[in-house]
């Protein structure tokens, strides 16, 4: 976490610096990572259907403007973003904890922005090949477990990390793989054991499910019991003591909005509530939901006030608690 922050320190005046790409009589949407991610898909769909929603059915343009964990594209929404509601953003969940860990790129409060709602939850897995030598989370325990991950700022090292910090697992995390893709090829392989990856991205890769011959899965890691895994065992109930507990609590909380959508700070309260409104309506729309299954997005929205209330709880962790998940992801 050390290194990263000094990374993005160095970094901070060309993320300041980024232009203003929104087009001129166009609605823009923007996405803070590549075309073709995780974060990149709800944005596109969003952007095929919100225009029906919104005031006088705008054209619609996606822009990607993809830096530093979604910090690039948080920077320009806090400072260069028109407040009139031409310009939106799906901006990396993750922006919370940057925010709350003293991260220097960062150049805003999230609490500041109008969170206008969520396409999804998010519940991370450990998951390993039917191959391996721990089949359970008690076993996971016990016994060295090799871990996938990409970089050392993913959630597929993050969440092994402070799972093992919090709850005595003994994973082992190999890091430089490019993409889940290439993890996954390395359990079939037998290189490792497994990865803590998202749910919804290991089912695209074994659709199965839980009903996955190649698969044991570990752990479910969220901020609630996904009911999908009922019998899963969920992190919460394995942290060792109430102090863990709190700690987890607040590294799983933004996991409640994985693919949040927001409007600058200081957007009018009349036009913060009519986005608020065509995003729900949106999200709501058989058309938007059948497009979303076709492309193999989950849906599962929640409201901008209620993104709202938990930006609030979470900006408002004690410090100490704060620290504690720093040292946990180190």
């Amino acid at each position: 976490m050390a290194a990263r922050l000094r990374l993005l320190a160095a970094l901070a005046p060309l993320l300041a610096a980024t232009p203003a790409l929104a087009a001129d009589g166009a609605f823009t949407i923007f996405v803070g990572a590549e075309a073709g991610s995780g974060y990149d898909m709800p944005g596109r769909v969003l952007a095929r259907h919100i225009g029906r929603h919104l005031p006088g059915n705008p054209s619609i343009v996606v822009r990607n403007m993809p830096g530093a964990n979604g910090i690039v594209l948080g920077n320009h929404m806090a400072a260069r973003a028109p407040k009139d509601g031409s310009e939106i953003a799906i901006v990396h969940n993750t922006v919370t904890i940057d925010a709350m860990m003293g991260n220097e790129a960062v150049r805003f409060k999230p609490q500041d922005f109008v969170w206008l709602g969520s396409t999804s939850p998010l519940t991370n897995t450990c998951v390993v090949w039917r191959d391996a030598e721990a089949k359970t989370f008690a076993d996971a325990r016990k016994k060295e477990v090799k871990i996938g991950a990409t970089s050392a700022t993913d959630a597929t090292a993050l969440v092994p990390q402070f799972v093992n910090a919090f709850t005595g697992s003994r994973f082992a995390v190999t890091r430089g793989y490019q993409g889940t893709t290439m993890i996954y090829n390395a359990m079939e392989k037998g290189e490792i054991d497994g990865v803590c990856a998202a749910w919804d991205s290991i089912v695209k890769w074994r659709p199965e499910g839980v009903r996955s011959p190649d698969l044991r899965i570990l752990v479910q890691v969220g901020a609630k019991p996904d009911p999908t895994l009922a019998d899963t065992p969920f992190v919460m109930d394995l942290a060792k003591n109430d102090q863990d507990r709190e700690t987890l609590r607040f590294l799983t909380a933004r996991q409640a909005f994985a693919r949040p959508f927001i409007a600058p700070p200081g957007t009018p309260a009349d036009k913060a509530a009519s986005l608020r409104k065509s995003f729900m309506d949106t999200v709501n729309d058989p058309a938007f939901v059948e497009d979303a299954k076709r492309s193999g997005m989950l849906v599962d929205p929640i409201d901008g006030e209620t993104v709202q209330k938990l930006i609030n709880e979470i900006m408002a962790t004690p410090m100490e608690v704060v620290r504690r998940a720093e040292a946990a992801t180190q």
